[in-house]
């Protein structure tokens, strides 16, 4: 009687086993599913937003043509192109004499 007893329990045990564990594994599966679909999503937004980033490179280009930045220049602004007169050294400026570096050049405005 006792072995009887200790199977039926076993084999109810065995049972639900199995039964939580195909649970799990449909859970388990239901996820990845889910998690795929996703990353399909992801990887098709990146395709677009890589296309968009192409498309705005191309379009950052073509607006920053040099001729065309000057004949906007010239059409909305009174710049004019820096003269050989208006250069100055960091010491005219602040008296300080500049360390090696003798690059540093300031553009003096006239008035």
């Amino acid at each position: 009687m006792i072995r009887r007893h200790v199977l039926r329990r076993i084999s109810i045990f065995a049972g639900l086993l199995v039964v939580g564990t195909g649970l799990a594994l449909y859970h388990i599966k239901y996820q990845v599913g889910q998690m795929r679909e996703q990353i399909g999503r992801v990887n098709q937004e990146i395709v677009t937003l890589t296309e968009s980033t192409h498309i705005l490179q191309a379009e950052w280009g073509y607006l920053n043509r040099p001729e065309r930045l000057k004949k906007l220049s010239a059409q909305y602004t009174d710049l004019k192109p820096i003269k050989v007169v208006q250069l100055a050294s960091f010491e005219d400026y602040t008296g300080v004499r500049a360390k090696k570096d003798k690059r540093i050049v300031l553009a003096k405005v006239e008035e």
